[in-house]
């Protein structure tokens, strides 16, 4: 008779395991950066004798937030979304489907079409 084997839940590498909070915490960043962008300040600034309370990432993130904002757009959130999902998926050992991966993004190439 068969001996069943257990399936064992194997947890992700010290590489894999860094690379996945690295992940987060630049995703994290970049949404924060933007959720508290400020027109008033980094590199593109509208009104320069008013500067407003700041960005709460401070100078890097004024400057992410423009520029990201510049290049992408409104897709700027969706593309700062991107290496938090990569982190979590990482910490996880998930395996997304390649229906998922594909629909995700087709959600970003439409979201920054528009």
């Amino acid at each position: 008779m068969p001996v069943a084997r257990k399936k064992t839940v194997r947890r992700p590498g010290p590489a894999a395991f860094v690379l996945g909070l690295v992940l987060l915490a630049l995703g994290a960043f970049a949404l924060v950066s933007l959720a508290t962008h400020n027109a008033c300040e980094g590199p593109f600034p509208d009104v320069s004798a008013r500067p407003g309370p700041g960005n709460a990432c401070g100078v890097a993130g004024a400057y992410l937030s423009a520029y990201a904002l510049a290049l992408f757009g409104w897709a700027a959130y969706a593309v700062a979304f991107l290496p938090v999902l990569g982190g979590v998926l990482i910490l996880a050992r998930a395996r997304p489907s390649h229906a998922a991966i594909r629909l995700v993004g087709l959600a970003v190439v439409a979201r920054a079409a528009t």
